[in-house]
Formats: C-alpha cells, structure tokens, sequence
C-alpha cells in the first residue's frame, strides 16, 4: 500500500478546521444545543480512511483470486480452447479483390464512423458557447468558441480522410516498391479487428491500421513481441487509492524502428494474434507487470 501520509494530514486538518468553524459559529451564535454538530466532520476523517483502506484490500485481494484461477489452468487446456475456437468470431474475412479495397472498407465503416461522431460532440456544445460569447465577450468564451470550431473542423477533415481513402494512398507511396509482396502477404493472411484497431497477419508482412494511420512491418525485421499483461494501482494527489487500471496488449518491436506497434484487446483476440505470429516464425515472450 502506497504511504498515505501526506493525504491523512489533509484529510485530518480538512475535518479539524470544519469542526473547528463549525464549533466557533456555535459558540458565537450560543446554540449550545446543536453543539454535536462540529463533531460530525471529524468522526468523518477515520470513516473515510477505513473505507480507502478496505477499497484498496478488497481490490487486492479479488486481484489475486482472479490470478490464482487463471493459473489453476493449464496451459493445454489453453490451447485446446484456441484450437476448438479457432477463428470463430476472431478473424474478418477478406471480401474484396484487392489490399485497397479492403483497407478503405475497413476505414469507412470502422475510423471515418469514429472521427465522425467525435466531430459531432463539440458542435453540441457550439449553441451554448456562441450564447456564452453573445453574453460576456470575453477572452475566455472566445477562446472555447474557437476551441470547439477546431476541434470539429479537425474531427471532420479526419472522417473525410478516412471516409475518401486519402489514407490508403498515402500508404501506397509509402509501400513503394514492395507494395504487390505486402498485398500478396495481405490477401493471403488473416485479419484481427480490435476496438482500436484492424491488425493484418501475413506469411510475409503484417498491416496495422488504427485511428491515424496504417502502416507495414516485414516479419524477418521483428526483433522483439512480448504479450503483456499489466495492472497499475491508481492513486489520487494525496495517496489514496483510486481504483486501478487492467491492460493487456501485444507490443511488437522492429529493427531499425524506435516506436513499437501496440496491440490491444480481449484476451482470446490477443492469443490468436500471437499463434498466428508464432506460425510465422515470430517468438513470442509473456510478461505479467503488477505496479503498486
């Protein structure tokens, strides 16, 4: 648990001067009677440290359970539900002719969509923002004005990148001369669709399309994949516990390239991933990260 010092001394002069206050406007006012009422804020400090405390075990403890289950099973029996699953609402299915075709119906219907409806949500706000302005001509209201009319402007320029396939031509040039072995690799592989993003594993080359971009690997220039599971305590300013935060993704390194490609999503869909990578010859490391 992390040392809670600094918000305890927070939290205790917080309640000490209410009930202080409190006890002072009492004594000014001469409502003896109502007296007990500057005690309430401090009888609220070691309630609230008990509750944080609890929170934080009981979420430790529901932690570990949930670990000790997931290595009660085997690794076999791990595999055997991968093989009896095996691309059963995992993999999409490739239903056009070309790479191109494919890439710009997964963006249209998938990230145009997305940037879309986010270029949408500030323009909800905009009535309220142009009332504000016409009220009080402020720097403020006219620095959110223009805030929101940018944001959407460059919400919508994204929805109609995505949407006219823009995108896939800027990742045509990018290709270059190994486009037709990247789309042979693409046709031929098998495609994992995520939240975030549409992950293409071929016998050659891997095709990773997310919100901003889509881009390539070569399978022989990975250096590095580790499957990795994390979970991070969340602490507040003062020390107390949040809550806490559960990732698991892929992380794919490449030679010759300092950014790495992240992966996210259920824990089948990842496992799948990594199988599909295994059969290309990329190996596979696992890693189980717990921070406090």
């Amino acid at each position: 648990m992390k040392n809670r010092k600094r918000g305890t001394i927070f939290l205790l002069s917080l309640s000490l001067s209410i009930s202080a206050l409190l006890l002072l406007i009492i004594l000014i006012t001469d409502r003896y009677d109502e007296i007990w009422f500057a005690v309430i804020p401090f009888s609220l400090f070691p309630i609230c440290m008990l509750i944080n405390v609890l929170q934080e075990i009981f979420a430790e403890k529901k932690a570990d359970r949930k670990a000790t289950e997931k290595a009660s099973i085997s690794q076999s029996a791990v595999r055997q539900l991968l093989l009896e699953n095996y691309e059963e609402n995992i993999f999409s299915e490739i239903n056009t002719t070309t790479m191109a075709d494919n890439l710009k119906s997964i963006c249209r219907k998938k990230y145009a969509t997305k940037w879309l409806i986010m270029s949408l949500l500030p323009l909800l706000f905009l009535p309220l923002a142009i009332f504000g302005f016409r009220i009080e001509k402020s720097i403020l209201s006219v620095i959110i004005l223009v805030f929101l009319i940018i944001s959407a402007f460059c919400c919508m320029a994204m929805s109609i990148y995505n949407f006219s396939g823009l995108n896939i031509n800027v990742f045509i040039k990018k290709a270059g001369e190994n486009l037709n072995m990247i789309e042979r690799s693409y046709m031929g592989g098998k495609i994992v669709q995520t939240k975030a993003q549409t992950f293409n594993i071929g016998i050659d080359y891997c095709v990773y399309t997310d919100l901003f971009d889509i881009d390539f690997f070569k399978n022989s220039d990975v250096t590095e994949a580790v499957l990795t599971e994390s979970r991070t305590k969340k602490y507040d300013r003062f020390g107390f516990y949040a809550g806490e935060k559960n990732e698991m993704y892929v992380s794919i390194s490449i030679k010759g390239n300092k950014s790495t490609f992240k992966i996210q999503g259920s824990q089948l869909q990842l496992e799948y991933i990594c199988d599909e990578l295994l059969r290309c010859g990329i190996k596979i490391n696992k890693k189980y990260i717990k921070e406090k």
